[in-house]
Order: structure tokens, then sequence, then C-alpha cells
């Protein structure tokens, strides 16, 4: 099970004659908005940052699986918190309009960033230390079994054994699988790639549904719809999208 990650949308500002007033627009997968409205009453700022809170921001910083020895060793811990404070800070510095919910929805973002750093810093960490997966306590109750592999505390062995049974499941042919991570573990560093399975898929497949992004994704989708429609009532929004959308 992989994050839930938000569409990433561009938002740009077109100038118009006064007497139409100025447009803001921006693009998701499928279709463009565009946004009308009259500089000389509304904060272009504002505009612009209820937009990138509603519909550009992510509630994480995107990173990726470290699935071989090579991609772990590139894992940069620094790299990651630097990127994780710039983008919460962004978030908290958003100019917003006066909409009903819209700072509550701008704090719960932020909330989810904050959680999601958390785990993958934790998740980064753990390459080196087990120990580190300790760190993000809403799934150490439910996925303590693999945390406690990593961190030396029980067998390693058998918490990768059914990894690799659980992980090979759905796939066209469990057995070839299941013979391809054994080959994989009996190489000069199958203790690692041992550890590399068990944080990518026993960790990762447990902790993930935990994370505030996935676990209340719901209920976000319905304060941003919300917020929407009174986006949508206050200001003149032309929504084009490819045929059949």
């Amino acid at each position: 099970m992989n994050p839930i990650a938000p569409i990433t949308l561009a938002v740009s500002l077109i100038a118009c004659s006064p007497a139409s007033g100025e447009q803001m627009s921006w693009d998701d997968q499928t279709c463009s908005n565009k946004i009308t409205f009259d500089a000389r009453k509304i904060d272009r700022g504002a505009l612009k940052g209820t937009i990138d809170a509603l519909f550009k921001e992510l509630p994480h910083v995107p990173t990726g699986l470290f699935q071989t020895q090579e991609e772990a060793a590139r894992a940069d811990v620094g790299k990651l918190q630097r990127e994780c404070s710039e983008a919460i800070e962004r978030q908290k510095g958003l100019k917003l309009l006066p909409l009903q919910g819209l700072e509550s929805f701008r704090s719960a973002l932020v909330q989810d960033t904050q959680d999601s750093c958390e785990f993958h810093l934790a998740t980064m960490r753990a390459i080196k230390d087990g120990a580190a997966l300790r760190d993000y306590k809403p799934a150490l109750p439910a996925c303590s079994e693999y945390v406690d592999a990593l961190d030396g505390k029980t067998d390693l062995d058998a918490i990768w054994a059914k990894t690799v049974e659980a992980s090979c499941r759905q796939n066209a042919s469990p057995a070839a699988c299941q013979n391809r991570d054994r080959a994989e573990a009996q190489k000069p560093d199958g203790l690692e790639r041992k550890r590399l399975l068990v944080l990518n898929f026993g960790w990762n497949n447990c902790a993930v549904g935990f994370m505030r992004m996935n676990a209340l994704s719901d209920a976000r989708n319905r304060m941003r719809d919300a917020i929407a429609k009174k986006l949508k009532a206050q200001f003149k929004v032309r929504r084009q999208c490819q045929e059949g959308d």
C-alpha cells in the first residue's frame, strides 16, 4: 500500500482589462480552471494562497522507497529535513481569503505534512538503525513486530520470511517471487537485503495506513470540497475538461 498522493496543480495569474477583471488559472490532471476577480476588491495574494492551499499543496514531501542497496546509500536525512521544514513554513505562511473553514483546512494540511515527514524521516533513519521506527508513534501498536525485528529484539529471519510470503502472495507467480527473494538473501549482503525488504514491504505496508494523510483523507476531501464550493459561490469559476470528463 502506498501513500495517497494528491494531484499537483499549476497556478498562474492572467492580467485582463479592468472591465473584465483579472483571472487566475490552475490545471489538474484533466481540467483547466479559471477564476475571474476584481483586483480592486480582492487581494490577489490571498486568492492565490487560497488556491494553493486547496488545490496545489501536498500533505507530504515527495520521497520514495529505498529498495536496493544503491538507493539506500543515497538516502539523505538532512535533505529531507530541510525540505520538510520548507514545506511546512510555506504552508503556514500562505495568505488566505476569509472563507469559513479555510484556516482549519490549512491547520490540517500542516499537521498532515508534519506527520508525513515524521513517518518518512523515521523510515529513512531505520535503514541504518531500526530503533528509529519507534519515533513514529501512530503505527507502533499495530506494526511493532517489524520494528522489533529491525531493532534486533526478535528474529529478523522469521519476520523476513513472513514478509516475503505476504509480498509475493498477489504476484502472478508467488513461488517464483519467493525464490527471487530467497536468492537475494543468499548474496554477500543478504542481511541488509533482508532488512530493506522488511522495512519496505513489512513496516511500510503496515504503517502507511496510520499516516494522517491516509487515515483522514476522506475527511480532508470533504473539507476541501465544502470550501471550494464557497469559493465558487463567491467568484466566477470556469472549468474546462477534456472530452468525456
